[in-house]
Formats: C-alpha cells, sequence, structure tokens
C-alpha cells in the first residue's frame, strides 16, 4: 500500500469554465506485467482542504494498462461547529483517460455526498457511474467540497485497481433516476429530470447542444420528499432554491437559464433543517445536464 499526503501549497490552480479546480500530483501504480489475475493493489492519498478552496479537487490516477477494476472509498473529518456555521461535506465522483471537461467522454459517473466509495468495471459499476472496460492513462478522481469548515476539511482517499482480463463490456446507460440519500427520506424518487430548448430535450447525464444564449428550461418533477427543498447546482453554484414541496412529496420545479450562465445543471433535494441557513440532509440528487455544444 503506497501513501500521498497533499498539502495546499503543492496544488496546481485552473480554471474549468467558470469554476475553479485544482488539481494534486498523480498517484501512480505498478505496471500490469507480471500481476496475476485477481491481485489487487491499493494507494491512500490524504489532504487538506481549506475554506474558501475551488469548487473541484481532481486527484490524477496514473492507470497501467490490464486493470479489471478501479475502486475508490473515501472519508473525511466531521468536526463540530458551533450553531449557523458550515461544517463539512465532501462530494465524489470520477473521469477516466478521456480528460475531465464537463460533459465530456470522460465522465465516468458523480454521486454527490450521498456515497463514499464506487467501483467502475467492464461489466458493472456502482449506481450513479458508468461501466465500462478500465483502460490506461490518466484517471481523475473528483473532489467536491460541497461545504468547509472554519478548521478545514481533512480527507482521504484509498483507490484500489484490481489486475485481470476485463469482464464483457455492457452497453453503458445513464444512472438511475434514485438515489440513496441521508435521512429519513432515502430512496425518494425524481421521476423526470430534463432541459429544453424549442424542439431540443436532454436527460440527466445528457448534453443539450444548443447555442450559448439559447434560452433552456430545466424542468424537475418529484414525488415521495414531502417537505424537501428542490435545488439546482450549476458550475456557478446553487442558482436556484425552490420553496418547500407539499406535505403529498410531489411537485415541479421549472428553471430558465442559458448555456452561456450554466455549463450544467443538477438538482439536489433536501430535508428540512432546523440550523437556519445551512442546507438540510440529502434526500435525492440526479446527474448533471450539460448545456451548449
Amino acid at each position: 500500500m503506497g501513501e500521498d499526503t497533499h498539502g495546499i501549497g503543492r496544488r496546481a490552480l485552473f480554471v474549468t469554465g467558470a469554476a475553479a479546480a485544482l488539481t494534486w500530483e498523480t498517484v501512480s501504480f505498478a505496471a500490469a506485467d507480471g500481476q496475476a489475475p485477481g491481485t489487487r493493489e491499493t494507494r491512500t492519498v490524504r489532504g487538506t482542504l481549506p475554506p474558501g478552496c475551488p469548487d473541484f479537487v481532481y486527484v490524477p490516477v496514473e492507470v497501467p494498462s490490464g486493470v479489471r477494476e478501479i475502486k475508490v472509498s473515501s472519508t473525511y473529518d466531521r468536526p463540530g461547529v458551533p450553531a449557523g456555521t458550515t461544517g463539512n461535506a465532501l462530494d465524489l465522483g470520477v473521469f477516466d483517460q478521456h480528460g475531465i471537461e464537463l460533459g465530456g467522454a470522460g465522465f465516468r459517473g458523480w454521486s454527490g455526498g450521498a456515497r463514499t466509495e464506487f467501483f467502475v468495471r467492464a461489466d458493472d459499476a456502482t449506481p450513479g457511474y458508468l461501466p465500462g472496460p478500465v483502460r490506461a492513462g490518466t484517471w481523475h478522481v473528483a473532489l467536491g467540497p460541497y461545504t468547509v469548515a472554519p478548521q478545514g476539511l481533512d480527507y482521504e482517499l484509498t483507490i484500489t485497481l484490481t489486475y485481470g482480463e476485463p469482464g464483457t463490456p455492457v452497453r453503458p446507460v445513464h444512472p438511475p433516476e434514485r438515489a440513496a440519500g441521508r435521512g429519513p427520506g432515502a430512496g425518494a424518487g425524481i421521476g423526470e429530470r430534463r432541459a429544453a430548448s424549442g424542439e431540443r430535450r436532454a436527460a440527466s447525464g445528457e448534453r443539450l447542444r444548443v447555442a450559448a444564449d439559447t434560452p433552456v428550461t430545466v424542468r424537475l418533477e418529484a414525488s415521495g420528499v414531502p417537505r424537501c427543498t428542490v435545488r439546482f447546482v450549476t458550475d456557478e453554484g446553487v442558482l436556484l432554491t425552490g420553496d418547500p414541496l407539499p406535505v403529498t412529496g410531489s411537485g415541479v420545479v421549472e428553471w430558465r437559464t442559458t448555456p452561456q450562465y450554466a455549463a450544467y445543471v443538477r438538482a439536489e433535494l433536501r430535508h428540512e433543517t432546523a440550523a437556519g441557513p445551512l442546507p438540510g440532509a440529502l434526500a435525492a440528487l440526479t446527474n448533471p445536464i450539460f448545456l451548449g455544444r
């Protein structure tokens, strides 16, 4: 098992669209030559994210040839904070060797804060992630520091590669419309989530290919989430927080934007909270819809 520690002085800062991002030093694995099928190799990465850090943190992982599966698990600290003060919350996702362009071919999944681990291989993947071969190249584990406590966010990633022949590939499908949450409404349903402009439409995980100034309507239909609040999250942050849904738990929320204003849109449903401006526990989420050509 290898270990690496990421300090804030070792980061490289760049901008993806309007959202700043960090890229840490690369995590490397040995070549697959001589590795017996089923052999596992693990690296552990630790780091600290300060308050006000960029929206996305990418951990590059050099994946050699001959890998059957990649698995990532994460933990982070949740220190006590005074009432009304933001605590720690960390989202998780991954891009493959095709790159980290939002809406690009490299996107392999995003579970937000609903999961702390995932796996991807040719014939299967964690819900919210796309199955497919684990090809050689630079993959990126994507971290989204949703909120960071005043003392910072300490995290640990465990990255495990399993060597061997890939399974039979399946046709990639978009993640399911249900996501496990952290609260009594876990498993709440998001019936329809789409973006439309004229005759063009796109659903979660897809791209709506329209010009930058084209008006786009984002529509979400929800059920089974009484008193939950719908939030539309973009590369610019949370741009819409709706009123709480009725006690029936069903409702429709629409929002209008343009690709120039939002490169992507994803939806969250959060439970009520008594902690003032802090967001409530996550009930359900969607993968993003990417806007623009």
